[in-house]
């Protein structure tokens, strides 16, 4: 009955929940009967509970995270109680007790934890509690400081302590401990009840007075910690108060605020504290020795802020040399500090240092005076101050004469006298041949004794340039042949100067100028004649120089500072050789491994040579070379028969390496001086073996197809409307070659766009190319019965019958989706048919008939005649 009884409350207690029990595995329970949730402890916590597993388990319990050891103990209750979680066997000592001493926690909540651990050390199940360890009642009482308390140098610190267990405790003043004196307080036994007794108070007050002379001026704060034995915190209180300065005052009686001064200041003034103090006096920052001087009149008339015992010698005097100091404002301030060096207060004034009296004047340059190589200098200075005297041009110093001028010690008063100013006049006649011509200044500054500068003069100048001219008359816009004539003048008003020429930036070596009389008539009394040789003539030997347009510069320099006076430059377009290049024939379409062909050149120069290149790599440059008597006659200006003794060339070019297709061949004409004279470049296709070209058929099948290319050069440049044929002509050159086939004539796609062209609009009239109509007017026209293929069934059984199929394409091997195309699929092998590309020849081959179908045309103006793709074949 018993046993019944506990198995129902440990029931209903776990189905309330008003315990914790961990089930999270179904072979292992844990229980924790003591601590309870939140229990309250003090310095002992009982433990107490059980584990019941159907493994071999061992425990491990935690307090805070730190392991604790506990005592496992038999629970015949659990046994009796708990099923289904293992037997006596596996569960000898399924209980765990223990005692525990909580002497070294802090007060405030923990955890208490139980980790269930099997045989492998992995944790099976948890269970924990939270505890409070609470603190001794106990109260803290500060009488002083009061709160925000003014204070001096000295802080009375008083108060009481009551608790229910032995304290210690701690003060401190801004986190500083200091030490205080305890005392009994038997008011405070009395008045306190509830918090202990004199047992565990005997000393519960806290007295002291400390020096706080060393603390900065302020608030701060004392605080005032309670630990118990185990030296845990129990409770805190806290208090600010604030540290005041002496009752001081400081006056500047000199400097006034913004005073003027010049080289020497006088410094006056006092202070008066409640306190002994030190002055310390800056000027910028910078500390300056002053005297303290006994001020009766201060003492008596300065009431409240201390006496003579505390103010000695209020007074502060100085005359201080400021010479030094800069020109402008400046600040004087006066610090106050206590005993301790903490500064009480502060006073700042301001100050002005002025410059002396000073006057400057330049008589010469005048303002932007315009000079040559030589610059006169002069003016002078007046000054109330001794002063010295630089002077600059663009900002380099030059050197100056210092002269006694009566006429401005007599004119210009107020500025000083001889005494300050024995030399005021400046004077210099100085060399600038060595500056760039345009405009430049000349400055003029004055400094103290002090090397500070006072006053500054500035006065602008322009250096021109001498008057020149140039003139080139030869060469010519156009140069032929291998020299070039030179020839042209100059002229300028200095004899510092000189002339250099150049062709494309290069100096030429020349000193042999030479007189030029018609030169000087025409230009008599406007350049001056510091020019004797003004002339210049030069056959330059051009062989050198590549064909094209070169520059010939001329330019008249300074010989004093390197500089351009003036220039003048001219271009000229150079021909040393003039040569022509015809091809006479050029085949197209070939699939022969030899590539022949045939032509002339001509040029005014003897051993030229030509150059054969495909796709602008070279292929050949031995070509044989022949007379053309036939040329010689027709062909003039290009040379005689003596520079072109075989101007003819016929050559074979091996092309088995070039790939099929379209290429550009080009023939480049070259001088003897390898330099490019005649190009000319033509469009070549060519295919392999396995490909067709014009004429060529295959054989076998109902109709013999011909292959033709809508770029041949025989209608490509055939102008239709808003396109000539090549970019266009995809469908009149398919059309043209099944039109062939099943007529067995020649047929030329030139033949079946002027059809459509002058008979309907479906070629080039209304869009680029030709609509989907376009095969419909051409069959009737030609006499080609056609059917509509509009499955892949149709396509197949009309491949297999011998017809060639007109298709048009879309986005796929042979157009893109930008741009649809036409071409003839003939013959069938085994779901294959062979294609033929009126455009790229590489694409003329075997193709599967699914491939052709996927990518036939979508375009709805292909569809106009009902399909994009026809049979068609001969109505005989």
């Amino acid at each position: 009955m018993k046993k019944k009884i506990i198995l129902l409350l440990l029931t209903i207690i776990i189905s309330i929940g008003l315990i914790t029990v961990n089930a999270d595995n179904n072979n292992t329970l844990s229980y924790i009967d003591y601590p309870i949730n939140n229990q309250e402890v003090t310095d002992n916590l009982k433990v107490q509970g059980w584990v019941m597993s159907t493994l071999n388990t061992t425990i491990k319990a935690y307090i805070d995270y730190q392991e604790i050891e506990l005592d496992r103990v038999e629970r015949r209750d659990v046994l009796n109680g708990v099923k289904g979680y293992g037997d006596q066997t596996i569960n000898p000592t399924p209980g765990f007790i223990k005692d525990i001493n909580l002497n070294s926690y802090g007060y405030g909540g923990h955890i208490f934890k139980i980790n269930v651990i099997d045989s492998n050390n992995n944790i099976i199940d948890t269970t924990s509690r939270t505890f409070v360890k609470t603190a001794p009642k106990t109260n803290i009482n500060i009488d002083y400081p009061r709160v925000n308390e003014e204070v001096t140098d000295n802080l009375q610190i008083k108060g009481w302590i009551m608790s229910n267990a032995n304290t210690n405790i701690k003060v401190y003043i801004d986190n500083t401990e200091v030490s205080v004196d305890r005392e009994t307080r038997p008011d405070v036994l009395r008045a306190i009840q509830g918090y202990g007794d004199q047992t565990t108070n005997p000393t519960p007050g806290i007295i002291k007075n400390i020096n706080i002379s060393n603390l900065s001026y302020g608030t701060h704060s004392v605080k005032i910690n309670v630990y118990d034995l185990n030296n845990n915190l129990i409770q805190q209180a806290n208090r600010s108060f604030v540290k005041t300065t002496p009752k001081t005052m400081t006056y500047i009686d000199y400097p006034t605020n913004n005073q003027e001064v010049t080289d020497n200041l006088k410094v006056q003034g006092w202070v008066m504290s409640t306190a002994n103090t030190n002055v310390k006096v800056f000027i910028d920052y910078q500390e300056v020795s002053v005297d303290r001087i006994y001020r009766r009149d201060v003492l008596n008339g300065v009431k409240g802020y201390g006496d003579i015992s505390t103010n000695p010698l209020p007074g502060i005097i100085k005359n201080i040399d400021i010479s030094n100091l800069s020109y402008g404002t400046h600040s004087i301030k006066i610090n106050v500090y206590d005993s301790n060096n903490k500064l009480i207060q502060t006073n700042t004034r301001s100050f002005t240092k002025v410059k002396p009296k000073t006057l400057i004047y330049i008589d010469y340059p005048t303002n932007n005076q315009e000079v040559t190589d030589n610059l006169k200098v002069q003016g002078w200075v007046m000054s109330t101050a001794n002063t010295n005297v630089k002077v600059f041009i663009d900002y380099q110093e030059v050197s100056v004469d210092r002269i006694y001028r009566r006429d401005v010690l007599n004119g210009v008063k107020g500025y000083g006298d001889i005494t300050t100013n024995p030399t005021p006049g400046i004077t210099k006649n100085i060399d600038i041949s060595q500056l760039g011509y345009g405009t430049h200044s000349i400055k003029i500054n004055v400094y103290d004794s002090n090397n500070n500068l006072i006053k500054s003069l500035s006065r602008s100048f322009t250096k021109v340039k001498p008057k020149a001219i140039i003139n080139i008359d030869y060469p010519t816009p156009s140069v032929e042949g291998t020299t070039t004539k030179i020839q042209g003048w100059y002229l300028v008003n200095t004899t510092k100067a000189r002339a250099e020429i150049y062709l494309d930036g290069n100096l030429i070596d020349y000193n042999n100028f030479v007189e030029r009389p018609d030169v000087y008539k025409v230009y008599k009394g406007q350049y001056g004649y510091d020019t004797t040789k003004p002339g210049f003539l030069i056959n330059y030997n051009s062989t050198n120089l590549s064909d094209g347009t070169h520059t010939l510069l001329v330019r008249v320099l300074s010989t004093t500072n390197n500089q351009i006076i003036t220039s003048s430059s001219k271009t000229f377009k150079l021909k040393k050789v003039k040569g022509t290049l015809t091809i006479d024939n050029l085949y197209q379409n070939t699939k022969q491994e030899s590539y022949f062909f045939d032509g002339w050149e001509m040029s005014t120069e003897k051993d030229s040579y030509v150059k054969i290149y495909i796709d602008n790599n070279l292929i050949s440059d031995e070509i044989n070379r022949i007379t053309r008597p036939d040329v010689i006659s027709a062909i003039k200006n290009y040379g005689s028969q003596s520079q072109n003794p075989t101007p003819g060339f016929k050559t074979y070019l091996n092309i088995a390496n070039i790939s099929t297709g379209t290429h550009t061949i080009r023939i480049d004409l070259y001088s003897k001086y390898n330099e490019i004279i005649a190009t000319q470049t033509r469009k070549i296709n060519i295919y392999s073996k396995d490909y067709i070209k014009d004429g060529d058929t295959i054989t076998g099948l109902r109709y013999n197809v011909p292959y033709y290319n809508q770029y041949d050069y025989r209608w490509r440049d055939i102008p239709y409307g808003i396109s000539k044929f090549g970019p266009r002509g995809c469908a009149p050159t398919a059309m043209a070659m099944a039109f062939s086939g099943i007529k067995g004539i020649e047929i030329h796609p030139n033949e079946v766009a002027d059809y459509l062209f002058y008979n309907t609009r479906e070629f080039n009239r209304d869009v680029p190319g030709t609509s989907g109509l376009g095969i419909i007017y051409a069959t009737n026209h030609f006499e080609i019965r056609r059917y509509g293929i509009n499955n892949k069934n149709d396509l197949d059984n009309a491949l297999r019958s011998g017809q060639i199929v007109f298709a048009a394409m879309g986005n796929g091997i042979y157009a893109t989706a930008f741009w649809n195309h036409a071409i003839i699929l003939k013959g069938y092998n085994n779901g294959n048919t062979y294609s033929y590309d009126p455009l790229d020849t590489s694409k003329n081959m075997w193709v599967s008939t699914s491939t052709i179908w996927s990518q036939r045309s979508i375009d709805s103006d292909d569809y106009r005649g009902g399909s994009v793709f026809y049979a068609l074949e001969s109505k005989n």
